[in-house]
């Protein structure tokens, strides 16, 4: 477990956060092999949540709460553990969810938006194919 445990998420959740990812997840960084340890720099992404504070922007955003970050890091664990590849990048929104990102190459883009601990929107983006969305609810 490179991110640690995730305090307040269940054996459950965790469980379910894992069937709800996509197969379709690769990394931009398991095809260039340019970066030694991408999933060290997504830890540092995810610590760097932990200290927001509201207004974190100067603009009024919400910082993420720790249940949705800790869901956040289950999620990750997850994908760890299965084997794929790290995602590019993890950011906050301005509502305080947790957004993990992978641009895949080729135009590929898929998006996991934690809105709360108990849920994922997701969001693939690929050439020559229509926008979908859905939507993952986890049980607490």
């Amino acid at each position: 477990m490179l991110l640690g445990p995730a305090p307040s998420a269940s054996a459950t959740s965790c469980a379910y956060a894992f069937s709800a990812i996509p197969d379709i997840i690769e990394s931009p960084f398991d095809r260039d092999g340019d970066r030694e340890n991408p999933w060290a720099d997504i830890a540092v992404q995810v610590d760097g949540l932990r200290h927001l504070k509201d207004d974190w922007d100067d603009c009024g955003a919400k910082a993420p709460s720790p249940t949705v970050i800790d869901a956040a890091v289950c999620l990750l664990n997850q994908l760890l553990a299965k084997g794929d590849g790290p995602p590019t990048r993890i950011v906050p929104n301005v509502d305080g969810h947790v957004v993990i990102e992978w641009r895949m190459g080729y135009g590929d883009y898929l998006e996991a938006e934690l809105t709360s601990p108990s849920r994922i929107e997701w969001m693939r983006i690929a050439p020559d194919l229509p926008t979908r969305h859905w939507v993952a609810d986890i049980p607490r």
